[in-house]
């Protein structure tokens, strides 16, 4: 299996950017999901796709927070009180995964 540096320089370079560690990365694939897997949510999201818009020049303009994750408040509400469900709940949003950011990185926008 081809790893995500040889098949997505763009998005190993954004992965590098956003703080991830080479070992990290290569536990990655393309149906990595950005909450629900590496457990990006509120601020933390936030600063993700800041970047993906400042350093690499996507535009979010169609993207609709609300679809993808909770606030950052009930996200650690979630995690903190380790409610029964917690994980259940962040299945309900549609995931954000390494395939769509790469999509992003290719096209200059979130579609």
């Amino acid at each position: 299996m081809a790893s995500i540096r040889e098949e997505e320089p763009l998005l190993w370079d954004f992965l590098k950017r956003a703080g991830y560690s080479n070992s990290r990365i290569d536990t990655m694939c393309p149906e990595t999901r950005l909450l629900q897997d590496l457990r990006l949510a509120g601020d933390n999201l936030l600063d993700t796709l800041e970047l993906l818009r400042d350093q690499f020049g996507v535009d979010f303009s169609d993207f609709d927070w609300s679809k993808y994750t909770p606030s950052e408040a009930q996200y650690r509400s979630n995690v903190l009180g380790r409610l029964i469900g917690a994980q259940k709940k962040l299945e309900s949003f549609e995931p954000i995964t390494l395939s769509m950011v790469a999509r992003a990185l290719h096209l200059k926008r979130w579609t």
